[in-house]
């Protein structure tokens, strides 16, 4: 009989599980999720090929091998040749994170270590696994990677972490692949062309069944107007006639066209650096030591953008031996997403707007002045049978004056801004749906972003969704898997607070602890925010192995919610904590 009611118990318990994986599964699916080498500090030293990860398949009743990455990070400082003459030999010293194996020729010892990057989606976790499901499968040592919902911890989903010297193949179902010639990024969901020699953003289409195939994308468009002042040197482009800073003519990658590089064998994630700068006129900025790192980080459904033109006060004052002839001023940043005529019949969303027709036909009462507030969140989608792009801009900067959404649909081409910018127009000179934000009178210049690559056809509430993601990252835990040991006939000669067993848990848990001596002993359950919520322990104990459990209640009695809790151990001459997993 009892058997049977552990059986009920454990049905119940994980049918409970699955709907609550489930839910959270559809909403953070597309999320990717990088935890440094120093919260896996059981790894370190660990082969690379020696690691792999695991989800649990509802379908099989089996753990399988998912997708995933470890990138290695090497600091370096290396030297490139910023004069195309070769007689003058201008070189200039770069401190850089580079990410090992991704085109550069610099490798590590492939051992894991702090400054390595594990990278998996959300979308290939599962449901906690059942103890028998680990019968097939050997390790030297395993973690429990807990992911879970920020708003609301009871909404989870998990994956394993493995040290095993059996080779595996670990599956690359995304079809990651970089065409270096091209400058193109392919994976299953999106093909992704940058621009020569800008190096921004050409060509986007989606394949079936995230889309129909088709390019929809004419060109990443950037305008700068304003007065740049490095002393020797002064630029006012889009001023006196002269023509604004765009993408076509001003971004390039160098000091030469081909000068990026990219991860050679991507599962998860596809990193492409390059090294860019700004010319304008017969004024080369690399020159003159502005030149700036632009990293892009695919994923499977996504990418983020990260650095850009590091033009900014500060920045140059760190350049220059005499700050003081140093004057910046944009009074206008226009960064839009310029799409073609493929892309009629979608629609655009974004926080004030909901499902405008982008047909070609010029919309009325679309742009919008934003509140002026010292750190910008904002949101564009477009959407239909050709496939989804959604991105969000985040802008910290506190010198600009007033920030605009920035929205043109018009087949003739032209502008949608106050006032007319000089060559305002490059691509294919029509607007699609080309959308974005103007930034006012500022003293900095940014282009990070993050973009979405999903199905096709989606709602405003799924770009909320998507908005609220971005800005509420899921939440990790990595956790011991909890092994019993059977010391109790040994003699501790010093202290030890193990890991709880079982972790995760349900009903109940022990935790067992060592002291060398009589002594006072107190042992203390956490919630992640540092609140008590029970006492364990608090007793003289005598020299020896000792254990306590817990069942998942506060001091009044109370069952408490699922989650991350921690145990703390203290003495007079000792302290420790663990982290444990309640899941009801």
């Amino acid at each position: 009989m009892r058997k049977v009611l552990l059986l009920l118990a454990t049905v119940v318990f994980l049918f409970n599980s699955v709907s609550i994986a489930a839910s959270f599964w559809e909403e953070r699916r597309y999320e990717p999720v990088v935890i440094t080498g120093g919260i896996l500090k059981d790894f370190f030293g660990v082969p690379i090929n020696e690691i792999y990860m695991y989800a649990f398949d509802e379908t099989t009743g089996k753990l399988k091998l998912i997708p995933f990455q470890i990138d290695e990070k090497i600091l370096t400082v290396f030297e490139i040749d910023l004069d195309p003459d070769p007689v003058k030999k201008y070189m200039k010293s770069f401190e850089r994170h580079y990410y090992a194996n991704s085109g550069t020729g610099i490798v590590d010892d492939n051992k894991f270590d702090v400054d390595d990057e594990l990278v998996f989606i959300v979308g290939d976790l599962g449901n906690l696994a059942p103890g028998e499901a680990w019968d097939d499968v050997p390790y030297i040592q395993r973690r429990t990677i807990f992911v879970s919902d920020p708003d609301n911890p009871q909404r989870f989903v998990a994956g394993y972490l493995v040290h095993s010297t059996e080779k595996k193949t670990v599956p690359s179902f995304y079809n990651f692949a970089y065409d270096a010639q091209n400058d193109v990024v392919k994976n299953s969901t999106y093909s992704i062309k940058m621009a020569r020699p800008s190096g921004l953003i050409q060509d986007i289409s989606f394949f079936s069944p995230f889309g129909n195939g088709v390019d929809i994308f004419d060109t990443q468009k950037i305008r700068v107007v304003g007065r740049i002042d490095l002393g020797l040197i002064q630029i006012q482009p889009g001023k006196n006639n002269l023509p604004a800073l765009n993408d076509r003519d001003n971004f390039f990658i160098y000091p030469k066209e081909n000068y990026l590089s990219a991860t050679e064998t991507p599962r998860v994630r596809l990193v492409r650096e390059a090294h860019q700068t700004i010319r304008t006129g017969d004024v080369l900025f690399s020159l003159l030591g502005v030149s700036f790192f632009v990293t892009t980080k695919f994923y499977p459904f996504s990418g983020t953008l990260e650095g850009g033109a590091s033009l900014d006060y500060e920045t140059l004052r760190e350049m220059f031996e005499d700050p003081d002839d140093i004057y910046l001023q944009f009074e206008l940043v226009r960064q839009s997403w310029d799409f073609n005529q493929n892309a009629k019949n979608m629609k655009f969303y974004n926080p004030q707007n909901n499902g405008i027709l982008v047909d070609g036909v010029a919309d009325n009462n679309v742009n919008k002045t934003l509140n002026s507030t010292n750190n910008i969140r904002e949101w564009t989608m477009l959407s239909g049978e050709q496939g989804t792009m959604f991105s969000y801009l985040k802008i910290n900067d506190d010198t600009f004056e007033k920030i605009q959404l920035y929205y043109h649909d018009n087949q003739n081409g032209g502008q949608d801004d106050d006032s007319y910018i000089p060559e305002g127009d490059t691509g294919d000179n029509k607007s699609f749906g080309d959308n974005g934000l103007k930034i006012i009178n500022s003293q900095s210049l940014d282009l990070g972003f993050t973009a979405y690559f999903v199905g096709k056809n989606k709602d405003k509430a799924f770009a909320e969704q998507l908005a609220h993601n971005i800005e509420n990252p899921v939440n990790f835990e990595v956790l011991y898997v909890g092994v019993k040991e059977k010391k109790e006939s040994i003699q501790p000669d010093g202290f030890e607070l193990s890991q709880n067993y079982p972790n995760p848990f349900n009903n109940a848990t022990e935790i067992a602890f060592a002291l060398p001596a009589t002594m006072d002993v107190q042992i203390k359950m956490y919630d992640l925010q540092g609140h008590l919520v029970n006492t364990l322990m608090h007793d003289k104990m005598p020299a020896g192995r000792h254990h306590v459990k817990w069942d998942g209640r506060d001091e009044l009695g109370h069952d408490v919610p699922s989650g991350v809790y921690i145990y703390k151990m203290v003495t007079d001459q000792f302290q420790d904590s663990k982290k444990l997993l309640l899941v009801k």
